[in-house]
């Protein structure tokens, strides 16, 4: 089985920023959006009480963390409005940029096979477009979570750990008025699925996902772990803190192909020092064998370094890039048919 990890650099080929240019990114194309929209009412917030975005993930992380004193805390009741509205800002900016083409991800679904996994910290749907556009991935159980529509288990999993644009947390089953039981907590146990953009564009025109049946509208947010310093894996609620076992699982699922993988390919992502979480995941697999390709352009030959101090010794060198590994698998593969590399 072959694990692939994609980071932002694996998705900047169809437009999509990295973390250090997101908050820039996301205001220049906030104020190309009319004056009257809400977005330009918080952006102007934020850059009222934090002056440049340059620093996105802490700006993102004062505020979700609000430490007494500090500039979050100024806003009082306003600051979680602000939250909610970036979150959706995100989000909408990145089903702009989706119309772009991904020539790359479409590259590499042609080289998964059933029994692989992808492991993403990205919240584009591309990897799963192009993995369901060859076959590999359906939506009823391919985000490593059932939704019960009645399709076969997914050839290969997409685990997002940083959530999707296209998952939403809804409030209260959906329910707006009349009487209803709250089992355990208000978000249920997993997002729903029900853009009907969304699911255009992933191949599904006719889904409907169960948790969405019995309701045209209801009050949701979208189910992204924003790209805050630290990053919370949870939502804290009037009911306490929630959705921290459906995070926990979806992690839980990446540890354990991790431990099975008999090849890793890390994939623009740059193993920051700031990604506790994700460094511990990768770093302290007890599948010290497994045979590990790092595609990360400029900081490849640090990472390769971190990994062989934990303990591994399998690298590949001489793949450092994305299109290179591509063209490698491209070489491999019309050796195998015995066709003369271009």
């Amino acid at each position: 089985m072959r694990v692939f990890v994609l980071g932002a650099g694996a998705s900047r080929q169809a437009g999509y920023p990295l973390a250090a240019e997101l908050g820039n990114r996301l205001a220049a194309w906030i104020n190309t959006l009319p004056s009257d929209n809400p977005h330009q009412y918080y952006l102007n917030q934020v850059a009222d009480l934090y002056g440049e975005l340059d620093n996105f993930e802490s700006i993102l992380g004062d505020l979700m963390t609000c430490p007494t004193g500090s500039q979050a805390a100024a806003l009082g009741a306003r600051r979680p409005l602000l939250l909610d509205d970036l979150q959706e800002a995100i989000r909408e900016y990145f089903d702009v940029i989706r119309s772009a083409s991904a020539p790359l991800y479409d590259g590499l679904a042609r080289f998964l096979h059933p029994g692989d996994r992808v492991i993403t910290f990205n919240y584009d749907l591309g990897i799963e477009r192009a993995l369901r556009s060859t076959g590999l991935w359906n939506i009823g159980s391919g985000y490593g979570f059932s939704i019960e529509c009645g399709e076969q288990p997914s050839p290969v999993e997409v685990l997002k750990l940083h959530g999707s644009t296209n998952w939403r947390k809804v409030y209260f089953g959906g329910k707006t008025s009349g009487p209803f039981v709250l089992n355990r907590n208000s978000l249920g146990d997993r997002p729903a699925i029900y853009s009907r953009r969304d699911l255009d564009y992933l191949g599904y025109p006719d889904f409907v996902d169960p948790l969405c049946s019995g309701f045209k509208t209801a009050a949701n947010s979208p189910a992204m772990i924003l790209p805050a310093l630290p990053k919370i894996f949870w939502s804290e609620t009037s009911f306490g803190r929630e959705w921290k076992p459906f995070w926990d699982h979806l992690w839980c699922r990446a540890e354990c192909a991790l431990e099975k993988a008999d090849e890793l390919v890390i994939i623009g992502y740059s193993l920051s020092a700031v990604d506790l979480r994700a460094r511990d995941t990768l770093l302290h697999t007890t599948n010290k064998d497994v045979h590990i390709t790092i595609c990360c352009r400029e900081t490849s030959t640090s990472i390769e370094q971190e990994f062989r101090n934990q303990g591994f010794s399998n690298i590949a060198k001489g793949v450092s890039t994305f299109e290179g590994f591509l063209a490698a698998e491209t070489a491999r593969s019309n050796s195998k048919a015995g066709t003369p590399a271009l």
